[in-house]
């Protein structure tokens, strides 16, 4: 069969972490990518990816990086791209700090941003050079449904877990700069976002049943849906696809 990304290497951040980036991860190596993923805790990693290790341990490679330190991810980007270069860089780290808008401080807002938001333009700079050396080169920026619509609050009731105005604001920063490096970088890197809407993950029926009422499919993302997409937007196929921010929510956004 064959095997769409095949011998290329794809730099993924938080690539151990959300459900999200374990599906996107799963594809590109089962697809026959070489993977380079970068993780701040190496060894937590090793344990959840110790599945994929049994497989893919030839394609699968870990780098321990501090987020807060330039040199650091300058070292895990010339670590990675001494194997073979890089073809496409997948930014997939994300975080968001829960809680009331009146409640959430300017330090925890500058958090959010700084690894939503500026990490990925760090890591853009800092493969771009070897992402126009490869005929494949492209970044795929990994978004969300919450950079296109605000919320339905009510769907998440008294929890207090209602996707906060910080992550929604970040990644809407995001796709603004997925287009606009897709323009500079035009025309020897390619640059998209994905957009996907909410991935099941054991929350409540109540939550689900509540959710899935704004979504024309009927049910949230699961695995296999979020991969598939991936691969397609940093493959050959998408070669005159760049600047484009492709939703994969099941319609949610049409509502």
């Amino acid at each position: 069969m064959h095997k769409s990304m095949m011998d290329k290497h794809i730099l993924i951040t938080g690539g151990s972490g959300s459900q999200y980036a374990a599906d996107i991860l799963d594809r590109f190596l089962s697809e026959g990518a070489n993977v380079h993923v970068l993780t701040r805790d190496i060894e937590s990693s090793k344990k959840k990816l110790s599945d994929k290790f049994l497989i893919y341990k030839s394609q699968l490679n870990l780098y321990e990086v501090d987020y807060q330190k330039y040199q650091s991810l300058e070292m895990a980007v010339y670590s990675a791209s001494k194997k073979s270069g890089i073809d496409a860089l997948i930014n997939c780290a994300a975080t968001a700090k829960i809680g009331r808008v009146e409640d959430v401080s300017m330090d925890d807002w500058n958090a959010v941003f700084h690894l939503n938001v500026n990490i990925p333009l760090v890591l853009s700079k800092l493969t771009a050079p070897f992402l126009r050396k490869s005929e494949f080169g492209c970044i795929l920026n990994i978004s969300s449904i919450y950079a296109e619509r605000s919320p339905k609050h009510f769907i998440y009731g008294d929890s207090g877990l209602n996707s906060p105005l910080n992550y929604g604001a970040s990644k809407a920063a995001l796709q603004y700069m997925t287009k606009y490096l897709a323009t500079y970088w035009s025309p020897e890197i390619r640059v998209n976002a994905l957009v996907p809407g909410g991935f099941y993950a054991g929350q409540s029926k109540d939550f689900v049943s509540e959710y899935v009422n704004f979504v024309p499919m009927k049910r949230m993302a699961e695995k296999g849906d979020l991969g598939g997409a991936a691969v397609f937007l940093c493959g050959q196929d998408a070669k005159y696809i760049t600047g484009q921010c492709l939703l994969v929510d099941g319609g949610w956004t049409c509502w």
